[in-house]
């Protein structure tokens, strides 16, 4: 497994950097490149893959149980329906200034209050076609459950920008703004001081969740974090949030994770990322 490169120890990580990955072969997986193990990471940074062959799964890379971040200069110039290149995301930290700020109506954007409690879960408009590795899509469902998006022709791929039992009864809003204001045209659904639920079915007072999702019209996805905590179980222990881009391309059906401080390479973390946006690039 891994033609050129096998990345298979536990919490192993690798960076590739300016390489060239040309013609490589292998007799089961990842004809250049096998990422494995769980924890590990590779990160890869203009690099050229062309004419790799595997005989099961992943002409050019082929990932268990780790993560795969991409840097600018990646190109893909072999087709491969097990790692499509537009899998391999640019993630950028607080891009452009972002922040967390409470939605509110001006001039170039709309604001709707979702009532989620009276629902099972909510189906939106997103106000303009949102390009999804190529299928066009005009809504959106909002999970009553987590802070989940699901999107796709049959809402089965997940969005999770802060993926842990909430209680939106409990207080607080659920948000959606549509930014019409040309090449800043987006969608954004806003949790503001929505809590937690714990293992009694009892919202967590010590844990008002604030946190933002925005799509753009390209395939781009920003997640904001303002103020709030994890929150504990009803035992008092820190609960996981999941956050990452669930990508169903093909046959292939990956979880495209957020692989630094304060999250793991599966994409959890207890402790809340305050203050922090992370910006999914579509290549």
């Amino acid at each position: 497994m891994g033609g050129a490169i096998y990345n298979g120890g536990e919490g192993s990580a690798i960076t590739i950097t300016v390489s060239e990955f040309k013609g490589n072969t292998a007799d089961k997986l990842g004809g250049a490149i096998y990422n494995g193990g769980e924890g590990s990471l590779a990160t890869i940074t203009g690099s050229e893959f062309e004419g790799n062959t595997a005989d099961k799964a992943g002409n050019n890379i082929h990932n268990d149980d780790g993560g795969i971040t991409c840097n600018d200069g990646n190109t893909f110039n072999n087709p491969d329906d097990n790692f499509p290149a537009s899998l391999c995301w640019l993630l950028q930290f607080n891009p452009d200034n972002s922040q967390f700020s409470p939605l509110s109506t001006d001039e170039n954007t709309e604001v709707e209050t979702i009532t989620l409690f009276d629902v099972e879960d909510a189906i939106d408009d997103i106000g303009f076609v949102y390009n999804w590795f190529g299928e066009d899509l005009t809504q959106v469902m909002i999970s009553r459950e987590e802070g989940v998006l699901f999107i796709g022709e049959d809402f089965d791929t997940a969005i999770l920008f802060a993926g842990r039992e909430i209680n939106p009864s409990a207080g607080g809003a659920i948000k959606v703004g549509r930014n019409k204001s040309g090449a800043d045209e987006s969608f954004k659904v806003s949790f503001e001081d929505i809590y937690w639920r714990n293992d009694d079915e009892e919202y967590n007072g010590d844990g008002e969740v604030n946190v933002q999702v925005e799509l753009f019209p390209n395939g781009d996805i920003i997640f904001c974090y303002g103020r709030s905590a994890t929150g504990n179980d009803a035992t008092g222990t820190s609960r996981k949030m999941y956050v990452g881009v669930e990508v169903k391309v093909d046959l292939y059906d990956e979880f495209v994770s957020i692989p630094y401080d304060p999250f793991n390479s599966d994409g959890w973390t207890t402790e809340w990322p305050t203050n922090s946006c992370w910006k999914f690039q579509m290549p």
